[in-house]
């Protein structure tokens, strides 16, 4: 498996956009966790205890943030 790269924050907009292939497999990508997650707080699967439905929303939370971040264009992908 191919290491994953890393998602770096832009700085002011110094930094290089992202490629559109890759902004696009990446928001797909938060797509389908954010889906999913959903699901679960609908309780599709059964019910979750409290603390389960607080690690998702958690969960759910840090997703959006990155989303927004990628749709907005302000992250870099880096290797390093």
């Amino acid at each position: 498996r191919a290491p994953r790269p890393r998602i770096k924050p832009g700085r002011n907009g110094t930094e290089p956009k992202m490629l559109t292939p890759e902004r696009t497999l990446l928001t797909d990508k938060l797509t389908v966790v954010l889906g999913f997650c959903e699901l679960l707080l609908e309780n599709t699967y059964g019910s979750l205890e409290e603390r389960q439905r607080l690690v998702l929303g958690d969960v759910v939370q840090a997703a959006r943030e990155v989303r927004d971040l990628v749709r907005a264009n302000d992250v870099v992908l880096t290797d390093d």
